[in-house]
């Protein structure tokens, strides 16, 4: 079997296993292929026995509740408290990341025991958690996701900001972004400025743009580029 298939069948799996149901469309989807490449995966997983049906009450293809799979190297409980910091995280409350933890916690879920399964599951229903109001402004979230990208990356990045005071008024500056912290009014990005080396905070909301900065470009060059346009948050020095 092509390793590219191979590859597509496990993560297939994985979904499958979690037991939320994915029909047939929603697998084509995720995988950009067409569906009859879909129940073709479908049949190979069949055919190394994993017993796999129809769940007409979710509308998808999962996996027989008496299937077992691979021991995850985690206790019972430190599975359950991962899912509980996940779906009590301040960063569910924005829809991308919200959706990312659905997507993770379902594989996690797939490869725990159906017991297990079924009672972290029933934990993590129980959770009621309403975040502040305003903790996403508008644009914060997609501001938020460039930044946390910056920090995977180890990468500096260019915002323009708009000072409360003046907000007809957007400044440059390039930042070293180092943390991100959340509050009861929002979030906050703590950064070295590139132009005094200093540490500064900024107000996501007030974010008008962040764009990632190429190794090569001096800061000189990024102060006198022109403010990009407001593709995702405004931005505030504290």
């Amino acid at each position: 079997m092509p390793f590219a298939r191979l590859s597509r069948c496990i993560r297939l799996l994985n979904l499958v296993q979690s037991r939320v149901g994915y029909s047939a469309v929603e697998l084509a989807r995720e995988f950009e292929v067409c569906k009859r490449t879909v129940y073709r995966d479908l049949h190979t997983l069949e055919e190394a026995g994993i017993p796999l049906r129809f769940d007409h009450r979710r509308a998808g293809y999962v996996v027989a509740a008496c299937f077992r799979s691979r021991a995850l190297p985690l206790a019972d409980d430190e599975v359950v408290a991962l899912l509980l910091a996940a779906h009590t995280s301040s960063l569910v409350s924005g829809c991308h990341f919200a959706n990312l933890v659905r997507q993770a916690s379902a594989k996690l879920l797939a490869e725990t025991a159906v017991p297990l399964r079924e009672e972290a599951s029933r934990v993590v229903k129980s959770l009621i958690v309403q975040p502040p109001a305003g903790l996403w402004s508008s644009g914060a979230e997609a501001v938020c996701r460039e930044l946390i990208q910056a920090i995977r990356q180890n990468r500096r990045v260019r915002i323009s900001y708009a000072p409360p005071t003046d907000p007809a008024r957007l400044t440059l500056t390039t930042v070293v972004p180092c943390r991100l912290a959340v509050s009861d009014t929002g979030w906050q990005l703590l950064g070295q400025c590139s132009r005094d080396k200093a540490m500064h905070g900024f107000d996501l909301k007030h974010i008008r743009g962040v764009e990632t900065v190429s190794d090569h470009q001096s800061v000189r060059e990024l102060e006198e580029t022109p403010a990009m346009p407001p593709l995702a948050h405004a931005k505030r020095r504290c």
